[in-house]
């Protein structure tokens, strides 16, 4: 051929082995994120059905995210939240959140108003307006930047949060992109887990919580109880069932006035009862408090009489905004605003901002 060489041929062939060893240096140096995501989840799909299926799933999608902070949440539709997994926050601040900060976690609001979406960020949610001047107090208290969600669905209106933490950076929009892009597979593992737990009933994953569940197929025969429903059910209520649950589709009933009963009809695809029926008791827990930031500190200046400036300064103060910007928001000298902030905890008999943030949070959660 013209302008064809065997010293040219050879000069490309050592180029392109050359270029083959940069390749595989850098594929030693730098694994592929997609190849250890699949090879995390080999043990993972070992776990199906099993009780560290939760623990084996969440730590290889965040090992996938790069990160080391992960936590698994069950947010129903009137039991408060539950932690399956717990690898990013402390003891006291697990306790603080199910006493009360529960009800100002937006993830719980999007599962009571049926607002999911797979894959969400905390960073996404404040950047698009969202009221989370609460929540971000409590990211600060936890050393948590940003939260990277999936949101997996499992029955009765139950959702499985995977949380993935960071300390230091947001997720960027390729990293949610890829969270996006492997959300269908983890849904589907998921659903496969589900089937196992309920089918072979060897996990305890609908055993370790508040939830009571039966599954009951189209002609209304029982194929599940966990050991909730059969401690909180008796027989005389599953003889009821036909007329409390009737030809609706999904409703709710309130046995009592801590209990709820609710149920749903199941897709004519599901692989344990095709058209049958999920039904579940709950105990009632105080709902997402649809109160906004601003409101509640109207609400605290009024109750312990605040100033206008020190209301003001609650607020900035609440949002993290240094004595120096406080200032400048109010156009006054930094002084000033540290004088107005000793007096205003020393009327409100505290020392810290965490103090400030409590006392008002709960002072509201009680009425």
């Amino acid at each position: 051929m013209p302008g064809f060489s065997r010293a040219g041929r050879s000069s490309r062939i050592m180029q392109r082995e050359g270029n083959m060893q940069g390749i595989q240096h850098t594929e030693r140096g730098a694994p592929d994120p997609a190849l250890e995501l699949l090879m995390d989840l080999a043990p993972v799909l070992d776990s199906l059905g099993k009780d560290e299926f939760y623990w084996k799933l969440a730590a290889a999608v965040a090992r996938y995210m790069d990160s080391g902070r992960f936590l698994t949440v069950r947010y129903a539709q009137y039991a408060r939240p539950e932690f399956l997994v717990n690898a990013a926050m402390s003891t006291k601040a697990v306790q603080s959140y199910l006493k009360n900060y529960y009800r100002i976690d937006p993830l719980l609001r999007m599962v009571r108003d049926e607002a999911t979406r797979p894959v969400v960020t905390f960073d996404e949610q404040r950047r698009n307006g969202s009221d989370t001047l609460f929540y971000d107090e409590i990211y600060r208290s936890a050393a948590i930047r940003d939260e990277l969600v999936f949101l997996l669905p499992s029955i009765g209106g139950v959702y499985i949060a995977i949380c993935i933490d960071r300390a230091r950076r947001l997720f960027s929009e390729a990293e949610q992109l890829r969270a996006r892009l492997i959300y269908p597979l983890l849904a589907r593992i998921h659903s496969l887990h589900t089937y196992q737990t309920l089918y072979g009933q060897v996990g305890l994953d609908l055993d370790d919580g508040e939830i009571a569940t039966m599954i009951q197929d189209v002609a209304g025969n029982i194929l599940f109880r966990n050991r909730q429903w059969t401690q909180k059910a008796d027989a005389m209520l599953e003889a009821r069932l036909p007329e409390i649950v009737g030809s609706l589709r999904n409703g709710s009933e309130k046995i009592d006035d801590k209990i709820i009963l609710h149920w749903e009809t199941l897709d004519t695809t599901n692989a344990i009862a095709p058209s049958g029926k999920a039904v579940m008791l709950e105990t009632v827990s105080p709902g997402f408090l649809d109160l906004t930031s601003e409101e509640l500190i109207d609400r605290f200046a009024a109750q312990n009489s605040l100033t206008p400036t020190e209301r003001k300064i609650v607020s900035y103060t609440l949002q993290g905004y240094t004595p120096g910007k406080i200032a400048d928001f109010l156009d006054v000298r930094v002084g000033t605003i540290r004088n107005h902030k000793h007096r205003l905890y020393y009327k409100l008999d505290i020392t810290t901002e965490r103090e400030l943030f409590s006392m008002m949070f709960e002072s509201f959660v009680a009425q």
